[in-house]
């Protein structure tokens, strides 16, 4: 009772988790060891993740379709200037 987490997701799957814990007894309230905002904190934190790991994926799929397309542009102007040859 004294662990909360959040499932940091990415492109709609689990990717793993942020986990906040108290190392000392809070006093027992309606809502937990945990407040509302505590709660909302943590989750706004984990979705944030999740995003900024959607995007370096992202980024880096980026980066190497272009990196493919030089290589293939390049090697259809090689082709061609050594058909001309």
């Amino acid at each position: 009772g004294w662990k909360h987490a959040s499932d940091i997701m990415v492109k709609g799957e689990r990717a793993g988790a942020v986990e906040v814990c108290c190392r000392e007894k809070r006093p027992d309230c309606v809502e937990g060891p945990f407040l509302k905002e505590e709660r909302a904190l943590l989750g706004a934190i984990s979705e944030r993740v999740g995003k900024i790991i959607e995007r370096h994926q992202s980024e880096t799929a980026l980066r190497q379709s272009e990196e493919m397309y030089k290589v293939l542009v390049h090697d259809s102007i090689q082709g061609m200037v050594n058909g001309w040859t």
